[in-house]
């Protein structure tokens, strides 16, 4: 395991050293720049929750259709053989309820 670790430490920096070497300066400046981008958005999703993000209606409900339609097909195109009977079938239809209730409360709140 160790060993493993070690040798992909020492083939990577093996190749950060051949990339070094024959890359050019611009190229070098532009993959420190997409790099420097990167942790700059990095910091800024940081910053975020995404509980927030989650909270929101329009994404419950779009995420809700999806897998509605994801199961459905499923079922449809005999993939699977997933059946919802007894608390299964409940448990989804709560949860969709829940979804397109909240969204309702977001609609009548926003007129």
């Amino acid at each position: 395991m160790i060993g493993t670790i070690l040798l992909l430490i020492g083939i990577t920096t093996g190749l950060i050293g051949l990339i070094d070497i024959f890359a050019s300066n611009e190229q070098k400046k532009s993959w420190s720049d997409t790099v420097l981008r990167l942790w700059n958005w990095l910091d800024e999703a940081k910053q975020s929750s995404y509980v927030d993000l989650i909270r929101r209606p329009g994404l419950q409900l779009w995420s809700a259709v999806i897998v509605t339609v994801l199961i459905v097909s499923t079922m449809w195109l005999g993939v699977t053989d997933f059946r919802l009977e007894g608390f299964d079938r409940s448990a989804v239809l709560f949860l969709l309820s829940s979804v397109f209730r909240s969204r309702r409360r977001y609609l009548d709140s926003s007129i």
